[in-house]
């Protein structure tokens, strides 16, 4: 769904880490974080002593939740499905936090490029809507003058 649908995932409504941390608590927010980090762990290509430990993701998760709460559920999924895609460059050698994080970095620039686009399109279509029921100068002036004399009484 996130690799052709990128933009719904950016847009549509979806809980926050912060909504779940807040309903359900920090530990459900980490454990799925740890999950979705063990997913990627076992996609790369790398022997095992070259992979993140439990410890290590542990410690990633908390970093994503305490930096990145205001993200969707949905476009943590977009940013797992990226980084599995190599969008965000590769693991060589092993799977490494701080290039994880680096690549968080980038994904928000993503984001916020689909935010902006999606604003200005929205702009775009209340302009034209406004435009619809737009007057010229001239007829504002016409209109105008004509209600000045209803109300001088000529």
């Amino acid at each position: 769904y996130c690799g052709s649908h990128q933009e719904e995932c950016v847009m549509e409504q979806s809980p926050t880490l912060a909504q779940v941390k807040n309903l359900y608590g920090e530990d459900v927010v980490k454990k799925w974080l740890v999950i979705e980090l063990n997913d990627f762990n076992s996609f790369v290509g790398v022997s095992e002593e070259r992979k993140m430990n439990i410890d290590v993701m542990k410690l990633v998760a908390e970093m994503i939740v305490g930096r990145y709460y205001y993200l969707k559920l949905l476009e943590l999924s977009l940013f797992f499905f990226k980084l599995k895609c190599g969008e965000y460059g590769e693991m060589y050698g092993g799977v490494d936090p701080m290039r994880i994080m680096s690549a968080m970095r980038l994904f928000i620039n993503d984001r916020n490029i689909i935010i902006d686009r999606e604003d200005r399109r929205k702009q775009e279509e209340k302009r034209k809507e406004d435009m619809k029921n737009a007057i010229t100068y001239e007829e504002y002036a016409r209109r105008k003058k004509e209600s000045m004399h209803l109300l001088s009484g000529e």
